[in-house]
């Protein structure tokens, strides 16, 4: 069996959380904080998602994350319906009811979309928790 590799995405307010994991070990964990002026062009904090996204993908490099090596990219969840709990593949529906901003809106619904293009770019699963 080959090891298993997750990156994991988890978006706040100020800041994106970051872990990459193999075989169920921790190889390392980030918070990427973004500071005020970044997102200052910023009207809504969807509008921060290409930017977040480079973000994450700069993180991604300097440590050496081949995203095409991944086996998963899990995001967390964001302002969905409720849900039983548990780990769900994202896809453009998950995407799009998390940003539409029914069930509320949070940063933590960037996540998912980061995912998706992420794993759309390169290929691993994109899962939600």
């Amino acid at each position: 069996m080959s090891d298993r590799k997750v990156f994991a995405l988890n978006l706040g307010s100020s800041s994106t959380k970051v872990a990459y994991a193999e075989n169920g070990k921790i190889i390392y964990r980030e918070t990427i904080y973004h500071v005020g002026e970044e997102f200052a062009a910023c009207t809504g904090f969807y509008e921060q998602e290409p930017l977040r996204l480079a973000a994450v993908e700069k993180n991604m490099k300097d440590h050496g994350v081949d995203c095409k090596s991944l086996d998963a990219i899990i995001a967390r969840g964001g302002m969905l319906q409720p849900l039983p709990v548990g780990v769900f593949r994202i896809n453009e529906a998950l995407v799009e009811q998390s940003y539409s901003g029914i069930y509320g809106k949070h940063p933590s619904s960037m996540g998912a979309k980061i995912a998706l293009d992420l794993a759309n770019a390169y290929g691993p699963i994109p899962l939600t928790a």
